[in-house]
């Protein structure tokens, strides 16, 4: 059972969200928050594995409670639940230390699966915001130097494959179903990939890759 704590000042939302990761059976809420400053208060009592957590909050933004939280509990998996797809929150959220991103306008499916992806060691992320990972690293044209590109790291011709899904927004499940594989099989390559590149998470991934 995966721990939660959901920080959101639309108190409906919050309740079906609440309501939704406890019905998967996957998941156990032990905290929600109406605000940035309750969860700092409120937290530490009861840490989650992972904090969902919105950005436009009364008072302190997600953005400054992800990093004030991290600070506190380093091993806190942070994914942001927000209707804002925008860039330059996009990469503050990640720069906080969170590892996903996801738009509320996705499935209450689509929530439970992101919070199992990122417990498991994954970086979930609507397809909208992977695509604009894809194009600030495509528009940069370089990713940091200190990480091998995929064909130096050597990776194998599936590993490569999953790269390219990966890169391309795909779900670990897409993945699975397009190759026709399993999804803990996805989860060893991408493991394998993440060590071979010397990445930790889907956003550093996806650069090396569009780096060649």
């Amino acid at each position: 059972m995966i721990s939660v704590a959901i920080i959101e000042d639309d108190s409906h939302f919050r309740k079906i969200a609440a309501d939704l990761l406890r019905a998967s059976g996957r998941c156990e809420v032990v905290g929600d928050y109406a605000s940035a400053e309750a969860a700092l208060a409120g937290m530490p009592q009861a840490w989650p594995q992972v904090l969902l957590c919105d950005i436009n909050l009364p008072g302190e933004s997600g953005i400054a409670a992800m990093k004030k939280l991290r600070a506190l509990r380093p091993e806190l998996i942070g994914v942001i639940l927000t209707v804002f797809d925008d860039s330059d929150k996009l990469f503050a959220s990640l720069q906080a230390g969170a590892v996903g991103y996801l738009l509320k306008s996705e499935s209450g499916a689509a929530m439970v699966e992101a919070v199992v992806e990122a417990a498991a060691g994954g970086s979930p992320m609507s397809r909208a915001i992977a695509r604009k990972v894809v194009r600030h690293f495509a528009d940069a044209g370089a990713a940091p130097a200190a990480v091998a590109p995929p064909v130096a790291a050597g990776l194998t011709s599936r590993e490569t494959e999953v790269l390219q899904r990966l890169a391309q927004g795909a779900r670990y499940k897409e993945i699975a179903d397009q190759l026709a594989i399993s999804i803990e099989t996805v989860k060893n390559h991408l493991r394998k990939i993440y060590e071979k590149l010397q990445v930790s998470s889907r956003t550093e991934a996806t650069a090396k890759f569009l780096r060649g």
